[in-house]
């Protein structure tokens, strides 16, 4: 090893060893607390309101918004709304319960954003806890906070946008749902909604146990993946990114990607629908389907490759037979195959004198 070589390999140990000595400090002054290596402002002060309860004074609709942290929604213990929030000489919340409408704003002051670089480790979270009988709207808008809303039924809409982080949506029901983040992830488990919208610009998309007369989603740039979706009209569309999905049961059903896979299953026979498969660069494997039948599916990708199948088969026959040959003998791909021989007659029986 060369002088100059070991020059350097002093100098980077020496550095190593001088940098791990000052970290090892500063958390030890720290007392050893991830959220004391924070360099925002300390006089962070939680909040907690409980307003009257519904019978007293009922809402109809909640709306929430807020430019940096995290909202969260989740059912009261009490028929009364209870909001938990944050404030400081960096951010102020306003509450105001008008007519019914319920808004709670939160925003930064004139000291947000003097430092450049901030590490934050404290969770302040805006918690909205909703009366089990309420039936109202919600209405949530952050632009760098994540949205969890979980364990709510039969409310009117529910509106989740984020401009930088993800939305959740748990164990909820209602009339219409709209989910939108322009980057962040989508999850969607447990929910019913006579119409359901989700969109992301780029990040992925999870739909688990969703049910609705209308379900739509759509992503720019992402992944998505469905997994017992039920709807009269489903439409799927993904425009760089693939899409898996198992379980869809659906009368209309559009499942489109410009630059993706599409490997989907659907519940009941090939039979039961009326199929268009294609992709104009790219392998395609569907079975035939029926022309004119009640339900339909269109799956299209410009490139990436199809995989269609059905939990059931192609068809009854088929599943007895324990393959996936539709009647006369069309196979998974379309293509045609010779029918089986016919057997052969029985010999007529003997003529008596």
């Amino acid at each position: 090893m060369t002088t100059a070589r070991k020059v350097v390999l002093i100098v980077a140990t020496v550095m190593l060893v001088g940098g791990s000595a000052l970290a090892l400090g500063a958390f030890t002054l720290a007392d050893f607390r991830f959220e004391n290596l924070s360099n925002t402002t300390r006089d962070w002060v939680s909040s907690t309101q409980t307003l009257s309860t519904e019978a007293e004074a009922p809402h109809t609709a909640v709306v929430v918004r807020d430019a940096s942290e995290s909202v969260r929604f989740e059912p009261a213990d009490g028929d009364a709304f209870e909001i938990t929030y944050w404030t400081s000489s960096e951010k102020t919340v306003d509450v105001v319960d008008e007519g019914g409408v319920l808004e709670i704003t939160g925003q930064g002051t004139s000291l947000t954003g003097l430092m450049i670089m901030k590490v934050d480790f404290q969770d302040r979270t805006t918690v909205v806890k909703v009366p089990r009988g309420y039936t109202g709207s919600i209405t949530v808008e952050t632009s760098g906070g994540n949205v969890d809303v979980a364990n709510l039924d039969d409310l009117g809409t529910v509106s989740l946008t984020a401009s930088s982080g993800s939305l959740s949506l748990m164990r909820t029901s209602a009339e219409t749902v709209g989910l939108r983040t322009s980057s962040g992830s989508i999850n969607a488990t447990g929910v019913d909604a006579e119409s359901f919208s989700a969109w992301t610009s780029s990040g992925s998309l999870s739909l688990d146990d969703v049910e609705g007369a209308t379900v739509e989603t759509s992503t720019s740039s992402g992944y998505q993946y469905l997994d017992e979706v039920r709807a009269t009209t489903l439409d799927i569309r993904c425009s760089s990114g693939s899409i898996d999905a198992v379980g869809l049961d659906a009368t209309e059903a559009v499942l489109e990607a410009s630059s993706g896979r599409v490997a989907a299953s659907f519940t009941g026979f090939a039979t039961d629908y009326d199929i268009a498969a294609s992709s104009t660069s790219g392998s395609v494997d569907a079975p035939a389907g029926t022309i004119g039948a009640d339900k339909r599916i269109v799956v299209r990708t410009t490139s990436g490759s199809v995989d269609l199948s059905f939990d059931r088969g192609a068809s009854a026959g088929a599943a007895n037979r324990g393959d996936n040959t539709a009647p006369g003998g069309a196979s998974r791909n379309g293509a045609d195959i010779p029918a089986a021989p016919a057997a052969p007659a029985a010999p007529a029986a003997p003529a008596t004198s």
